[in-house]
C-alpha cells in the first residue's frame, strides 16, 4: 500500500514541478494539480503537464500531436476507444482502439445532426411550439407542422427545394404526443402527422365506416422539384436536374385488426392515389379509398394513409402484401408467418467508399428484431450481397435485385414475440462480404430475407434507419474494425559498401525508410537470403527493427554472432510491419 501512495505522490510531484516552472514565468499560467489520491496518467509536453483523460481539446496542439496521434496515445493509456471527433458525420463514426485499429460504425441514415455551433445532437423528432409552427427538436431537415388556424398541414426543406402539403379546411388546434399532432376533423376523423428523420408522414384515422365515398384532396407547394407517380403508385419528387431527393411508397390502408403472427393488420389495401394539376399549375394529391374496403367486418380506427414524405435513403423493404418499396417505413421486415403467403424482403446499403483498400479484421451488422412469428427459431434470417444496382424508388417485390449465397450469414434468433424471447439485437458477422467490397466488388448493398420463405418461424420485423432511437443503438448499423497497410518500404540500403554493392563489412547496418497512412510506429523484417542468381551460399539471417515513428528510418545492425560469409552473393528483402503485412520491397546486396 506504501509503494503505491508513494507513486502516486510522485506522479502528482512531476507535474507540480513542472507547473510550478512555468509558473515563473509571468506570461504562462500555473496548471492545477489533480488530487494525489486519484491516480493519473501523466504526459509532459514543454507548454504544460496534461493528463491522458484530460478534455480539453487544445491537448493536442500543446503536445504537437495531431488529432489521431492524440487519440491513439490515449486509447492506449486508457485502454479504451477515442473517437475521431473531426471525422464525425451524420450516418458515421470513427473510433481509434487501444491496440491501434480503427473501427467505424455506419448507419443507413442520419442519426445525429450538426448545430450552428459546431456540435451534435443526436435526432430528437419530438414537436415543439416554435411560435408560427410545431417543429421537431432536432432533424435532419428543416420540418414544419401546423399548429392550427390555417391550412398548412406541413411542410420540410432542404437546401434550395421544399415540399408543403395543405388541406382543404382550416385546420383546428391539435393534440400533441410526443412526434405527433393530431388534428380532429369531426365525423369520426383525425388527421395526425408525424416527425420523421428527414420529413413527416400524415394519415387520417377512421373511427367509424364512412356514410359514403371518401375523397381527400391534398394541395401540394413544392419549390424546386417536381412530383410524379410510377405504375405501382410510388411517388417521386425530383429536382431540376431530374435527381430523386424525396419519395413516398404507394399509399395504404388497415383496420386495426391484429394477427398474433406477423403482428400486423389483417386487412390491408391499396388507396386509389392521382394527382391533379389545375390550369394555373398547382397541384393536389387525391386519394380515393375503396368504398368496398368498409363492406368487410374490421376492427376500428381504420388508418388511410394518403403518403410518406422522406428524403431518398438506403433502406426499405418490400413484401407479396406491400409490393411497392416502404423507403419510408420505420421498419424493415424479412421472412413468413404463414407458410409463405405473405414474404417480405429487405434491402439495405452503407457507405464504404472511405475504407476500400483497408484490411478488414472484423464486422458486425446490427439489426434491432422487435417482432418475430414466434420464439421458435426456424431456419432463420438470411444476409447477402446484392450483385447488381438498384434503387429504393424503383424496387419492387416483382422486380427485386439479384444477390448471391457467397459470403451469406445467418442468424438463427428469435427475438420480440413475447417475455420468453424478447426484442433485441441479432448480430451478422459480414466479414467476407465487407472485404469483397473493400477489395474492389461493387458494393450494391444488403438484402435480408429469411434462409426458407416457407418456413413460417422466419417472420421479423426489424427497427429502419427512419426509426429515431435517441442514441443510434437500434437503427440499422455495420461496424467495421480495421486497419490500413503500411506503405512498401524503400528499397534497403547497406552501410558500409561500395556503390557496386559489395559489402565492405561482415555486419553492417542495413536501413530503409518506413511509413504508414495511419500515424502509427512502424517496424521493418529484413530477409539476407542467397542471392538465386548465383546460389552460392546457404546463409540467411531474418530479424525485425524495433518500432519507428513513420517516415523514419529503421535500422537493423547484422549481429557480431551471425557475420556475413565473405565474398559472397546475398540479397536483402525487407518488409514493413504495423499490426498487418505489406507486400515485400526486394534488393540485392
Amino acid at each position: 500500500m506504501q509503494s503505491t501512495k508513494r507513486r502516486r505522490w510522485l506522479q502528482a510531484a512531476a507535474a507540480m514541478t513542472l507547473a510550478g516552472l512555468l509558473a515563473s514565468d509571468p506570461s504562462i499560467s500555473a496548471v492545477p494539480v489533480e488530487s494525489a489520491e486519484v491516480p493519473q496518467a501523466i504526459v509532459n509536453s514543454p507548454a504544460r503537464a496534461v493528463t491522458a483523460d484530460d478534455d480539453d481539446p487544445d491537448i493536442a496542439k500543446l503536445l504537437g500531436l495531431s488529432e489521431e496521434e492524440a487519440a491513439r496515445r490515449n486509447a492506449k493509456i486508457q485502454n479504451r476507444r477515442i473517437e475521431l471527433v473531426s471525422k464525425r458525420a451524420e450516418t458515421s463514426s470513427i473510433y481509434v482502439n487501444p491496440d491501434g485499429t480503427l473501427t467505424a460504425e455506419s448507419y443507413a441514415g442520419p442519426v445525429r445532426v450538426k448545430q450552428d455551433d459546431g456540435s451534435w445532437h443526436y435526432i430528437d423528432t419530438e414537436l415543439v411550439d416554435e411560435g408560427a409552427a410545431l417543429e421537431p427538436e432536432t432533424a435532419a431537415a428543416d420540418i414544419a407542422v401546423s399548429d392550427g388556424g390555417d391550412k398548412k398541414l406541413a411542410s420540410v426543406s432542404k437546401g434550395a427545394t421544399s415540399l408543403a402539403l395543405g388541406w382543404e379546411d382550416t385546420l383546428p388546434t391539435p393534440t400533441v404526443k410526443d412526434d405527433t399532432a393530431s388534428y380532429d376533423l369531426g365525423d369520426g376523423q383525425t388527421l395526425t402527422v408525424t416527425a420523421l428523420k428527414q420529413g413527416f408522414s400524415q394519415n387520417v384515422r377512421l373511427d367509424e365506416a364512412p356514410s359514403g365515398d371518401l375523397t381527400y384532396r391534398i394541395p401540394v407547394t413544392l419549390k424546386g422539384l417536381t412530383l410524379s407517380e410510377t405504375d405501382s403508385g410510388h411517388l417521386l419528387l425530383k429536382n431540376s436536374a431530374g435527381k430523386l431527393v424525396a419519395e413516398a411508397p404507394a399509399p395504404m390502408m388497415w383496420d386495426s385488426s391484429v394477427d398474433e403472427r406477423s403482428g400486423e393488420s389483417k386487412h390491408l389495401a391499396p388507396v386509389d392515389t392521382e394527382i391533379e394539376t389545375a390550369a394555373d399549375g398547382s397541384q393536389a394529391l387525391v386519394l380515393r379509398p375503396d368504398a368496398g374496403y368498409f363492406a368487410q367486418d374490421l376492427t376500428y380506427p381504420v388508418t388511410v394513409d394518403p403518403t410518406n414524405t422522406l428524403a431518398a435513403t438506403t433502406d426499405t423493404w418490400v413484401a407479396t402484401n406491400y409490393p411497392d418499396s416502404q423507403i419510408s417505413s420505420t421498419e424493415l421486415k424479412s421472412g413468413t408467418y404463414n407458410g409463405g403467403t405473405t414474404v417480405a424482403r429487405s434491402f439495405l446499403k452503407f457507405d464504404l467508399a472511405d475504407y476500400e483498400g483497408a484490411k478488414v479484421i472484423d464486422t458486425n451488422l446490427a439489426l434491432y428484431s422487435d417482432w418475430s412469428s414466434s420464439c421458435t427459431e426456424g431456419t432463420g434470417t438470411a444476409v447477402r450481397r446484392i450483385t447488381e444496382s438498384w434503387s429504393s424508388s424503383t424496387v419492387t417485390w416483382a422486380d427485386p435485385p439479384a444477390s448471391t449465397t457467397t459470403g451469406q450469414v445467418i442468424n438463427t434468433a428469435a427475438k420480440g414475440y413475447s417475455a420468453d424471447c424478447p426484442a433485441g439485437t441479432m448480430n451478422f458477422d459480414i466479414d467476407a462480404i465487407v472485404r469483397a467490397w473493400t477489395s474492389g466488388t461493387a458494393n450494391q448493398g444488403l438484402l435480408v430475407r429469411g434462409v426458407d420463405e416457407t418456413d413460417s418461424y422466419t417472420w421479423r420485423r426489424f427497427r429502419s434507419a427512419n426509426y429515431v432511437s435517441g442514441d443510434g443503438s437500434t437503427e440499422p448499423h455495420l461496424t467495421i474494425t480495421y486497419n490500413h497497410y503500411p506503405e512498401v518500404p524503400s528499397a534497403p540500403s547497406l552501410s558500409p559498401s561500395t556503390d557496386t554493392n559489395v559489402v565492405t563489412s561482415r555486419t553492417p547496418a542495413l536501413s530503409t525508410m518506413v511509413s504508414d497512412d495511419d500515424p502509427q510506429r512502424v517496424r521493418a523484417q529484413y530477409a539476407i537470403e542467397p542471392d538465386p542468381a548465383y546460389n552460392d551460399t546457404t546463409y540467411t539471417l531474418s530479424s525485425d527493427t524495433p518500432y519507428v515513428d513513420t517516415m523514419e528510418a529503421a535500422v537493423l545492425a547484422v549481429p557480431e554472432a551471425s557475420p556475413l560469409p565473405d565474398g559472397k552473393h546475398l540479397r536483402v528483402r525487407a518488409q514493413t510491419f504495423s499490426r498487418i503485412k505489406c507486400p515485400v520491397r526486394d534488393a540485392a546486396a
